[in-house]
């Protein structure tokens, strides 16, 4: 082809250089590339969860995920494109560009180190552009035999296929079928595709199909994989539904079966991502269009549900016209491009040919000859096609006043367009509910939550799903339920009822744990609450103290005289009571009146304790945990006896207490009914969750059951045994930060969570988290 930019890239003479030539329409060239090629390889899982993440993350974040896939483009360009064979680029591009006509990229691969290599990603840093949307990429397999386009009648013949074993993980075929038959909706209703589906996914159901052709494409959807002799497939074992593999060899010999050959396969891989990313389906394609099939198109990362129905569209609308099959494949790009400001999905497809010419197909039409409408009515049909296409952007970008207004001019034009009226008809609807929504904003933003509340409320119950409706309807709610509680827990002060006040600050926590101490009045009840209420003036309080006191108007008896002493162990003489401050709660008049009779006694017991025989009657355990009870300072600056005893630390305060590390991270309100508290902290490649539960949450069996076939093992802190730990590799297609870690303690309701793009991320971020040993959880450090 006059247009072609032919690439052949051989092994070179030392490691980690490749001998590359040029055959151009401005000339031969020859040059050597230097390329870390191991550490591209390594970064695919990483450019997979980008690619994925960019279907559905916010623009903000955009620049954030694509730079790993324009560090690589952008590597491999320079690598490729230096000296003489830049020369050749840069002209062939500027002749292609003077006949209007693309110039296309063919990359003859002859180290099998560079099959895997992500070539799509081709970065042009002086043009700004990727190459594979500008210009057609394939990647060109050696056949002995070049075969010519396939004359044949149309439509084109699709034969689709689904293999789902039942011992590999669940396709959702349904929905796979329903998708394809959706992008192709359209060209079958205009008689320019045909789509035909096999009964079943096995060997046998396929040869039956296949031989009831003729076919122009087969379209498969099934598991792939690479083994030791190359790319293989998983079809259904036929008498048990078990995977059967079947090597690309194997399949291609398959496929001779039936007269003639379909020119082209394209694999695609499931969507529900279950698949793991090295899945290699290209290294299928290419070893089926080396057995003998003319092209093969495949997705080297999986694929959400938009991007693989927009391909498919675009793709096979154009193979419909007789349109050459790697441009086919770059509007298939476009196509993709198209469903998202953000995607870096079109990076996906791969194209595998063995033949020169990339037009496959020569189909021609069996219909009457139509007559061909008069120019006025072809200007009359393109004016209302655009304006039908201009609505359909402007509904999609959520502009539904303009979506309105071209409507209503299609609908004047041809009232029965399309579904131009019911199409109108959901865009007034939104108009109306976006209006509502924007007051409902505004409201919120300029503090009225109630009138913001009923705003949402308004739009959600014409449509639930309408933006983030519910969400700001939910949040609206829950804090005006904190501004009530908030108010009531001040009336229950005044009233000096302090246990209403600790009920309220509870459910406030729950809520809110920030707000869970308005005015400082739940920390003043549980001060009262745990002292008691103050005395009388001149009246001894009842005694807090553990040691337990009889009181009498007459002087208390003498306590009794302790055992005597070995002779070399002086008898202990108690100094007098000192005078000191007074301990809130415990009038000091009454700590004089008794301390001298306290003292004795806890001067006797202390002795006791430290004979050499270990003295009392508990085991050597018992006094050992007897140590942990002395009276500690809590979190919060209240005194208890004994760590346990201390509240739960909770909120911005309490929680560094368990955590140290949770340094500037974001409230998150908690989406399990069992979590009652959630800080999050974001870097680039990692996140670390810092979590607090309700105390009866069966953390353990949760975990258990919602991470993906975790290594689990006991956490331990600074030696002591502190819970459990689980790390596994997260499936959904929609989560970027793939790799997990989660530690929970056992007897505290305490967890922390890190993830990251890849292990490495996620280790960084565990070597970022500290968190507090068992025995000190709730004293202040």
């Amino acid at each position: 082809m006059g247009n072609d930019l032919e690439i052949e890239i051989r092994a070179g003479s030392t490691p980690g250089t490749w001998e590359v030539e040029v055959d151009s329409p401005a000339g031969t060239a020859s040059g050597t590339m230097q390329l870390d090629a191991p550490g591209i390889l390594g970064r695919r899982r990483e450019l997979a969860a980008s690619v994925l993440a960019s279907a559905v993350t916010s623009r903000s974040t955009f620049s954030t995920l694509e730079r790993p896939v324009r560090d690589v483009g952008h590597a491999l360009f320079e690598s490729l494109f230096t000296g003489r064979v830049y020369g050749r680029y840069t002209a062939s591009l500027q002749q292609a560009g003077s006949r209007g006509e693309p110039l296309r990229v063919v990359l003859r691969l002859r180290d099998p180190e560079l099959a895997g290599i992500p070539w799509e990603t081709l970065f042009d840093a002086e043009s700004g552009e990727y190459l594979c949307q500008r210009e057609p990429v394939v990647r060109y397999v050696e056949a002995a035999q070049p075969s010519a386009p396939l004359s044949a009648t149309g439509p084109l013949r699709i034969l689709g296929m689904i293999a789902a074993p039942s011992d590999l993980p669940t396709l959702d075929t349904a929905e796979e079928r329903r998708r394809l038959d959706d992008a192709l909706g359209d060209l079958v209703d205009q008689g320019l595709v045909e789509m035909v589906w096999v009964d079943a996914g096995n060997w046998g159901a396929l040869q039956s199909k296949l031989t009831a052709g003729p076919w122009h494409v087969l379209h498969v959807i099934a598991h792939g994989g690479v083994s030791d002799r190359g790319g293989v497939l998983a079809l259904e074992n036929e008498a048990t539904g078990a995977a059967a593999q079947v090597s690309a060899q194997r399949f291609a010999r398959l496929l001779h079966a039936c007269r003639p050959v379909p020119r082209l396969v394209v694999l695609n891989a499931c969507s529900s991502g279950e698949s793991a990313a090295d899945d290699l389906l290209s290294s299928t394609a290419a070893a089926l269009v080396h057995s003998g099939i003319s092209a093969a198109v495949a997705m080297q990362f999986a694929v959400t549900d938009p991007a693989a129905l927009a391909f498919s569209r675009g793709f096979y609308q154009a193979l419909s016209q007789s349109i050459a099959v790697d441009e086919a494949v770059r509007l298939g790009r476009i196509a993709i491009d198209g469903t998202s400001e953000q995607t870096l999905e079109w990076v996906t497809p791969v194209i595998y040919l063995r033949t020169d010419d990339t037009r496959l197909f020569d189909l021609t039409s069996t219909g009457p000859p139509v007559s061909r409408p008069a120019p006025e009515e072809i200007s009359d049909e393109a004016a209302k096609y655009g304006l039908y296409v201009q609505a359909l952007a402007a509904s999609r970008k959520e502009r539904y006043d303009e979506a309105v207004a071209l409507l209503d001019s299609l609908i004047t034009l041809d009232p029965g367009y399309r579904d131009a009226t019911e199409l109108r008809n959901r865009m007034r609807q939104e108009q109306k509910l976006g209006v509502s929504y924007d007051r409902a904003r505004a409201a919120e933003a300029a503090g009225d939550i109630e009138a913001a509340r009923r705003g949402y409320r308004s739009v959600i119950d014409v449509d639930p799903a309408h933006r983030d409706a519910q969400d700001r309807h939910d949040e609206a709610e829950r804090l005006l339920t904190i501004a009530s509680l908030k108010d009531e827990l001040k009336v229950h002060a005044d009233e000096e009822d302090w246990d209403a006040v600790l009920a309220v600050s509870a459910e406030l926590d729950r809520l809110d744990p920030d707000q869970a101490d308005p005015d400082g009045l739940a920390s003043r009840a549980r001060e009262l609450t745990v002292q008691g209420p103050p005395s009388e003036p001149n009246e001894p309080a009842e005694p807090a103290d553990p040691v337990p006191l009889t009181r009498t108007v007459d002087p208390p008896p003498a306590p009794p005289a302790p055992p005597a002493p070995p002779d070399d162990i002086p008898t202990p003489t108690p100094d007098p009571p000192q005078p000191g401050p007074p301990v809130p709660g415990r009038p000091w008049k009454r700590v004089a009146a008794i301390g001298a009779p306290v003292v004795l006694v806890l001067a006797a017991l202390g002795w006791y304790l430290m004979r050499p025989d270990g003295g009392g009657t508990g085991t050597k355990e018992d006094r050992a945990q007897d140590q942990t009870t002395g009276q500690v300072v809590c979190w919060d600056g209240s005194k208890k006896e004994g760590s346990a005893n201390c509240p739960l630390p909770t909120g911005a305060e309490g929680m560094p207490n368990v955590f140290p590390s949770m340094n500037d991270c974001q409230h998150v309100h908690p989406n399990l009914a069992d979590k009652k508290e959630l800080w999050s902290c974001t870097y680039d490649t990692y996140e670390i969750r810092y979590s607090r539960w309700g105390e009866d949450a069966d953390r353990y069996a949760y975990f258990d059951g919602h991470l993906n076939d975790p290594d689990t093992s006991d956490w331990s802190l600074e030696g002591t045994p502190a819970g459990r730990q689980w790390s596994d590799v997260d499936t959904r297609p929609d989560e970027p930060n793939k790799y997990r870690w989660v530690a929970t303690y056992e007897n505290w309701p305490y967890d922390v969570t890190v993830k990251g793009v890849d292990e490495t991320a996620r280790d960084e971020g565990m070597a970022q988290v500290s968190a507090t040993p068992p025995d000190q959880i709730g004293v202040q450090h």
